[in-house]
């Protein structure tokens, strides 16, 4: 179920990062490290290893090395990238929530970091937030192994949507959505609008007690990175029902580059 480090889904993907059985350890030549956690339905699509120098790294299926943790000489990789892991633990930056896989229903430790607001605790790793007539959004970005590689980066990211009490608006619903999409190598700025995300014009009530509407989708960048933001159009009332001017909810901007630290 949970998986150790947590998991991830987008569309049809669902990837759970576990420790392996020590029987199914293994050494990966090419890199010189140990794999001690992985994708256990899908072994090598995750793989996380440790070298000789005590560093951690992460090895996706295409064969493509990333470090997890920041630079460090002193041999202790290891030790700082559980402790970080550790903290994000204690600060509530990763929410426990059902996983629903068509057939079944898990309960997953998600990766994608919660904004501050709905966090335990303060912590960098918490997700940016933007809030605009009392409509707040956050966005969270997470580096998707299994489909990088040495020239090009693979994100998934989760988006949350909820109208604050202190919001004007009674209710509000999703009408569009328009993104920026800036690559680093060659400064290219890609525009992409549509209706709705993923299908669905959420409507969002003022002061809901329960979950935040949130979905995940995906996207790509060159290995120099780039950045994604825009925002959220929205309709006061309903799409059918309008109660005042549509606005434009600010989406926070998204790193899309090679990150401090993976789990």
């Amino acid at each position: 179920g949970l998986g150790l480090f947590g998991g991830l889904m987008f569309y049809s993907t669902l990837q759970v990062t576990q420790l392996v059985p020590h029987e199914l350890i293994v050494h990966l030549p090419a890199h010189g490290a140990f794999v001690f956690a992985d994708d256990i339905r899908f072994p090598g699509s995750n793989q996380i290893a440790v070298t000789p120098e005590n560093d951690v790294v992460a090895v996706g299926d295409q064969g493509a090395r990333f470090p997890c943790h920041p630079p460090t000489s002193h041999g202790d990789g290891l030790l700082m990238w559980l402790e970080e892991y550790s903290h994000r633990l204690d600060a509530g930056v990763y929410a426990v929530a059902p996983a629903d896989l068509g057939s079944d229903t898990i309960d997953m430790l998600w990766r994608f970091p919660l904004p501050a607001a709905e966090a335990a605790a303060e912590h960098p790793a918490c997700a940016s937030a933007e809030v605009t007539q009392g409509l707040r959004v956050s966005a969270s970005p997470v580096l998707v192994l299994q489909n990088s590689s040495d020239t090009a980066l693979f994100f998934t990211y989760q988006l949350r949507m909820r109208l604050l009490p202190s919001s004007p608006h009674e209710r509000a619903q999703l009408s569009l959505r328009h993104w920026d999409i800036t690559h680093h190598r060659g400064g290219q700025t890609e525009v992409v609008e549509g209706p709705g995300v993923v299908g669905e014009h959420p409507v969002l009530v003022r002061g809901d007690s329960g979950p935040p509407f949130h979905y995940a989708s995906c996207t790509r960048a060159g290995r120099a990175g780039g950045t994604m933001g825009g925002w959220l159009s929205f309709v006061p009332g309903t799409l059918a029902a309008a109660r005042g001017e549509e606005f434009r909810a600010a989406v926070p901007t998204m790193a899309l580059a090679l990150p401090e630290w993976i789990f």
